[in-house]
């Protein structure tokens, strides 16, 4: 079984007024994305099932993204991945159902914890201890059920950060 663990994309912090959970993405922010999900979808890693945070950076980074698919997915918004922690994010994963491929889309530290827990060995990227903005992890796991996940049992697929997608 497949799992995309992507950090949201740069947000906006334009209106100063404005409540941290309701911050949109920023220019390099949608571009980062849409770069992502293009690079998700030439290495064929389309997720089945969505798990995200409902906050409005993650909203948009997964509108993004998903707009290079080319088949659905069922998608759930978890407020707990908001300002949860990586033990949050494996009780939600563990509730994924049959999905073969999941994708989670939250916010640091929590993404970094839970990426960098989640596999046996982790990649030899010097952005993957710092996990930035829309840096997306691809690993698998040889399990039947989400239920069954546990950590440091994932093997690294893919790492991506948008720096090497998107040329300034």
């Amino acid at each position: 079984m497949k799992l995309i663990l992507m950090r949201h994309a740069k947000s906006s912090w334009a209106n100063h007024g404005l409540a941290d959970f309701s911050r949109p993405l920023n220019r390099r922010g949608r571009a980062s994305a849409d770069a992502v999900g293009r690079w998700l979808s030439h290495r064929g890693h389309a997720p089945d099932a969505l798990i995200c945070s409902p906050s409005a950076r993650t909203t948009e980074t997964w509108r993004l993204v998903s707009s290079h698919f080319t088949t659905g997915c069922s998608e759930e918004f978890d407020r707990s991945l908001y300002h949860g922690g990586a033990s949050d994010i494996l009780r939600t994963l563990s509730g994924a159902g049959g999905a073969r491929c999941v994708m989670i889309i939250g916010h640091n530290p929590s993404m970094q914890v839970f990426a960098a827990t989640a596999l046996r060995r982790v990649p030899d990227h010097p952005e993957f201890t710092r996990y930035p903005t829309a840096a997306t992890l691809v690993s698998e796991f040889q399990i039947d059920s989400w239920r069954d996940v546990e950590t440091r049992t994932g093997e690294f697929i893919d790492f991506i950060v948008p720096r090497e997608l998107i040329q300034s």
